[in-house]
């Protein structure tokens, strides 16, 4: 548990955008109670540009900031599992400026420069991302 004065809350507070949620913040410090989940700084799931179907298996998620990198491909053999989201392990609960990456046989590769993913009070900020891939023509 932690403490955290008003001040260093007015950014959070701005960033849910009208959602009610000031346990934490007051006057004097206070207990902020954090779960015990690990939050994935990025997400990503995968779909055709065109079809708009989901193409999880085969793809592989690269994410990089700086010297770190971390990657995940998803097995062919799971084509049942297209429509759940990618994100590596070893980006859990680690803010940076991240260069995503997502790429499937078949398909060009999707880039995304500059994600930001930012710490909260108790998790990162994770962004979640939708990589539409460009089948060839």
């Amino acid at each position: 548990m932690l403490p955290f004065p008003r001040a260093q809350c007015a950014p959070r507070i701005a960033a849910l955008l009208g959602t009610i949620a000031l346990s934490g913040c007051s006057d004097t410090p206070s207990q902020l109670v954090c779960s015990e989940y690990a939050a994935a700084a990025i997400t990503a799931y995968v779909q055709d540009s065109v079809s708009l179907m989901w193409l999880a298996s085969s793809a592989t998620l690269v994410v990089q900031d700086g010297a770190f990198l971390d990657s995940l491909t998803v097995p062919a053999e799971l084509a049942d599992q297209n429509a759940l989201p990618l994100s590596t392990p070893g980006s859990y609960e680690r803010p940076g400026m991240y260069l995503v990456t997502v790429r499937r046989p078949g398909y060009a590769d999707w880039v995304k420069a500059s994600v930001v993913v930012r710490s909260g009070p108790c998790h990162v900020e994770g962004v979640v991302l939708t990589a539409r891939l460009v089948p060839p023509a």
